[in-house]
């Protein structure tokens, strides 16, 4: 349940959801598409959360469903992993 909520939190964070204290400024986020780098063919379907850590580690969950023709051009990947802040796979 503290996981769930950890990664509740820091979607909602991430996505400006969570109300800021007043006068302060809120964090612009941006995408960097690659940033993850992952095992050759593993493919991520659609994130279900992130959370990151205090050693500024990322965990996503895969929901996985992939598409037939996204199997075509590789594995799914596990269903939890963690991120190093580079980008480098720690965990699956």
């Amino acid at each position: 349940m503290i996981v769930e909520l950890c990664l509740m939190f820091a979607f909602a964070g991430a996505m400006g959801f969570l109300p800021g204290v007043e006068g302060q400024i809120t964090p612009k986020h941006e995408v960097d598409a690659v940033w993850a780098k992952l095992p050759e063919r593993w493919v991520v379907a659609s994130v279900g959360a992130v959370c990151v850590d205090a050693q500024d580690h990322v965990f996503i969950i895969n929901r996985g469903g992939l598409t037939d023709k996204e199997l075509d051009a590789g594995i799914s990947a596990p269903p939890v992993i963690e991120f190093d802040p580079q980008g480098n796979v720690v965990h699956s």
